[in-house]
């Protein structure tokens, strides 16, 4: 998006967060935005806290971006996700039920733990659950959402770890035991043989490594 910015407050799941900062959604996968009241600048969400004054009055509102929607919706969806509706879907706290729900208005639908919410442009409402995967249908890259109601516990570490999965990493050591390069011999692993490097079988006992 034009103007965009990464969130660069407080609140993002590389930092630890404390009871006041929940409930709230964790952007997994995908791209999604609010606009900046002060300055007007789209931002990207990596989490956005859910209060209980987000009631059925006040909900928040996530849909595609569009010069129609901006201002309009809390959270905007990168244009480039056609699949996703200009008024998807919205989640509020209902103080009757004492618990949050999802409503969607889309046309294709949204997804929660994997049962399918709404679509066809009929109205439907789901309750939200501690660790609920919201997913948003796309073509290519899904969106998938987290609801949290409080912090995960290991939730720092599988961020940091999942921050780093698209590089290639070396297998690391076991305890005591250097890894393996490139320039060591290889033996078969039955009889002691000395093996050509990318063999199957080996030429002495004939049994496959």
């Amino acid at each position: 998006m034009k103007g965009e910015k990464d969130i660069g407050t407080s609140g993002t799941i590389t930092q630890p967060s404390i009871k006041k900062d929940y409930p709230k959604i964790v952007v997994e996968k995908g791209e999604m935005y609010f606009q900046d009241r002060h300055t007007g600048e789209m931002r990207k969400v990596k989490e956005y806290v859910i209060g209980k004054a987000r009631d059925q009055a006040n909900p928040v509102t996530i849909g595609r971006e569009h010069p129609g929607t901006i201002g309009r919706r809390d959270i905007l969806l990168s244009r480039r996700y056609d699949c996703a509706s200009r008024e998807h879907c919205e989640i509020f706290f209902d103080r009757n039920e004492n618990a949050y729900f999802l409503t969607d208005y889309s046309l294709n639908g949204t997804l929660v733990n994997g049962d399918r919410v709404g679509g066809n442009r009929v109205r439907e409402t789901r309750r939200l659950e501690h660790k609920d995967l919201i997913k948003i249908p796309a073509i290519g890259e899904s969106i998938e959402i987290r609801f949290l109601t409080e912090e995960l516990p290991g939730w720092k570490e599988w961020v940091e770890g999942k921050e780093l999965a698209e590089k290639p990493l070396a297998r690391p050591p076991s305890r005591g035991i250097p890894a393996p390069s490139d320039e060591e011999e290889k033996f078969c692993m039955f009889c002691g043989a000395e093996m050509v490097k990318g063999a199957l079988y080996c030429p002495k006992c004939g049994k496959k490594q």
